[in-house]
């Protein structure tokens, strides 16, 4: 228990993105302008929450988004520990990086394995998942009311986004579900990325030697 106590601290007192969003400002006003949302709506809050306001390594006001988001009902998550990505997006330009890393990848997660959604611009992403947010905490509310012994577990986003450019994305075949449904980006353009990633052999023409 010492020891499990000691790597617990050791890794809080680390610097790492995840522990830049969990101290980053809290201040909703920005992130409920920039989502174009209300700051009264129905799990209007619950639906903020991933998002928090800081200053890109240009100075420059951003909104960083923590996936996955620290659980907020039930149980809460006590730190940034279970952080893997945090985006930091230019609202503005509508532009999106990774902080701590410059790969081009896919953040987020597919709900099923034979279709899922795939995203090629932020704020698309970026509002989906707050309306899918804002709809589980109504649910989750409403389950509570009712007296569910096992109200519904919180859920992860509405599918992945791609971050950077998609020919450069490592496209896993086996972790893609069967169906991508393209929103901001060209259907044409992901299956050629996937067929290039595969790195599958090119057939051609051969000259028959001559006898």
């Amino acid at each position: 228990m010492i020891n499990a106590i000691s790597e617990l601290w050791f890794a809080r007192a680390k610097d790492s993105p995840a522990k830049a969003w969990w101290g980053a400002s809290l201040d909703r006003a920005p992130v409920f302008r920039a989502l174009r949302i209300g700051p009264n709506d129905a799990g209007a809050v619950y639906a903020a929450a991933p998002f928090r306001v800081a200053r890109d390594a240009n100075d420059q006001w951003c909104v960083l988004a923590a996936w996955p988001s620290p659980a907020l009902l039930g149980d809460p998550d006590p730190d940034w520990l279970g952080i893997e990505t945090v985006l930091a997006w230019n609202p503005l330009a509508n532009s999106v990086q990774i902080l701590g890393d410059t790969m081009s990848q896919l953040v987020g997660a597919f709900e099923r394995s034979d279709q899922g959604t795939l995203f090629g611009q932020p704020f698309a992403f970026f509002r989906t998942w707050v309306e899918q947010r804002a709809a589980f905490a109504t649910a989750w509310q409403a389950a509570r009311s009712a007296h569910f012994t096992t109200p519904p577990p919180e859920k992860d986003t509405p599918g992945m986004l791609i971050v950077g450019d998609a020919q450069k994305v490592l496209w896993r075949g086996h972790d893609l579900p069967e169906t991508l449904n393209c929103v901001g980006i060209d259907a044409a353009t992901v299956n050629k990325a996937i067929v290039r990633s595969a790195n599958l052999p090119r057939a051609v023409s051969a000259m028959r030697a001559a006898a």
